[in-house]
């Protein structure tokens, strides 16, 4: 984790890929998110799946002051993708 963090911390856009069928990953990428919002590195999360409705939740996501692991993992279950939530 130190190194995308290190990567946020010097450079404006950062890309981070996981195998969404991979709960690690899929862990890794929520602890990274959890991390630095907390050390307010980042100000816009970009994902390249989910629903259009999910956005609003997005976006809350980013702005509040408190990480709501719970909300992400709402955005991550109710995606469109043929594997589904493999995660519970």
């Amino acid at each position: 984790m130190a190194y995308v963090l290190d990567q946020l911390r010097g450079h404006r856009v950062v890309a981070l890929g996981e195998d969404h069928w991979i709960r690690n990953q899929v862990v890794f990428v929520v602890d990274v998110i959890e991390t630095a919002l907390n050390e307010d590195l980042i100000d816009v999360v970009a994902i390249e799946f989910g629903t259009s409705d999910k956005q609003p939740l997005a976006d809350r996501i980013v702005g509040e002051e408190e990480f709501h692991e719970e909300w992400v993992h709402e955005i991550f279950r109710d995606m469109s993708d043929f594997v589904g939530w493999g995660y519970e």
